[in-house]
């Protein structure tokens, strides 16, 4: 099975908000932090403005199974961003999320960001197994968690997260998360 990945636009809007509305009720709380009603996810895909935003998708045929929305923003003097991310339930394990964080991330070196911020709920295992496969500097703090990525250091072990080749010890096939904390938590999306 091929995925393409590109760039989206806001042509592309109609198979986002309907990737966003295939998620489940616990998926979208997941993706969103809360729960996110019909009308608030399109409501949400609204307000995407693709001229500042960085948004990488993933497509298996005409099928959008997996997005990354990056909304950049200054914080004082710096360029920032935050990252959300989903993918299809039938397509994780797969890759998909690392490969659109890769992407995303050369596309804001590209642009000149200083940061991107990945705010998520504790819980949430592949979030954090992502994450981890770019920074160290992640806060827990309760039921949310905030990575933080710093673009000025040199890229993270890109080429070990590209790597989906290599088994870990728990069969996932990803690497071990970093900092010798183990292996990737089961259920990693990558």
């Amino acid at each position: 099975m091929t995925f393409r990945y590109a760039p989206l636009t806001a042509q592309d809007q109609p198979a986002v908000v309907q990737h966003l509305l295939s998620l489940d009720a616990d998926d979208r709380v997941l993706r969103f932090n809360t729960t996110a009603p019909d009308e608030k996810v399109v409501e949400y895909c609204g307000r995407w403005n693709h001229a500042d935003d960085i948004v990488e998708g993933a497509w298996e045929g005409e099928r959008l199974i997996g997005l990354i929305h990056l909304p950049v923003f200054r914080v004082g003097a710096d360029l920032v961003g935050e990252l959300g991310v989903s993918v299809a339930a039938d397509r994780r394990k797969r890759g998909v999320a690392t490969r659109l964080a890769l992407r995303t991330l050369d596309s804001s070196r590209r642009r000149g960001l200083d940061r991107i911020y990945i705010n998520f709920l504790t819980r949430n295992r592949p979030m954090m197994c992502l994450a981890r496969r770019f920074t160290d500097d992640i806060a827990l703090d309760g039921d949310e968690t905030v990575a933080t990525i710093h673009l000025d250091a040199a890229p993270r072990n890109d080429a070990d997260a590209a790597d989906q080749s290599r088994p870990s010890g728990d069969g996932c096939g990803h690497r071990p998360c970093a900092a010798g904390r183990g292996p990737c938590a089961a259920g990693c999306s990558g």
